[in-house]
């Protein structure tokens, strides 16, 4: 790419990855398929009618996933915590019959 001088820096790069494939801030399929209008045939129509209310779809099942994800995180649930791992000192076993302290702060 620097031999043709379109990507010259990591900056350029990432800047033109974005351009490339990140969703634009101008990209608005509800408003798209509030203006659409039959301008062809009704199969063109039709087409077009299905591929912009496929994207409609596509965002708002993005948008639930997102709220999903936040209120599970927020309800603290995701996935369970292995307490084994969270542990200070690798392998450690407590034996059966170890008894953990009653904390009156924690009832």
């Amino acid at each position: 790419m620097t031999r043709n001088n379109l990507i010259n820096s990591w900056q350029d790069f990432l800047l033109t990855l974005e351009t490339r494939f990140a969703h634009s801030f101008y990209d608005d399929p509800r408003g798209a398929l509030f203006k659409l209008t039959q301008t062809g045939s009704v199969n063109q129509y039709l087409n077009e009618f299905e591929r912009i209310s496929n994207k409609v779809l596509e965002e708002t099942q993005q948008k639930f996933k997102a709220i999903e994800d936040r209120l599970s995180m927020m309800e603290g649930g995701g996935d369970p915590i292995d307490l084994a791992n969270m542990c200070l000192v690798p392998d450690l076993v407590l034996p059966p019959k170890f008894k953990v302290p009653d904390f009156e702060k924690y009832k």
